[in-house]
């Protein structure tokens, strides 16, 4: 979105309720967020985009937060994301014409 100049100002995850509710925090992907990511978190990851008053989109998927590979010279532990969920997308809503080359890999590479 950035290098086409759009952002959004939703969050982009949450924590997940399995009973209580389908926000669960405290954990959270937004400006907002305050909480340390901790392995073993469970998130929804939605970036999304809503043109006002023209269309909107969003992906849901869940991620868990996982140890990652320290950075050599890094001081601090670092965290990745396994993707646990993955939603299909229906390419036949997709204008392909407008996607780069990086952009059809990445939905390709999605679908694989």
């Amino acid at each position: 979105l950035w290098k086409r100049g759009c952002d959004f100002a939703h969050g982009t995850g949450h924590g997940v309720g399995s009973y209580l509710a389908v926000h669960e925090g405290p954990q959270r992907i937004a400006r907002t967020g305050t909480e340390k990511l901790l392995a073993g978190m469970m998130l929804s990851n939605e970036p999304g985009y809503y043109k006002e008053g023209a269309y909107g989109i969003r992906i849901e998927n869940l991620i868990l937060v996982t140890p990652a590979e320290p950075i050599e010279g890094g001081d601090i532990p670092m965290h990745g994301f396994e993707t646990l969920t993955l939603a299909p997308i229906d390419k036949r809503l997709v204008r392909s014409d407008l996607l780069t080359r990086d952009e059809l890999h990445w939905l390709d590479q999605y679908h694989a």
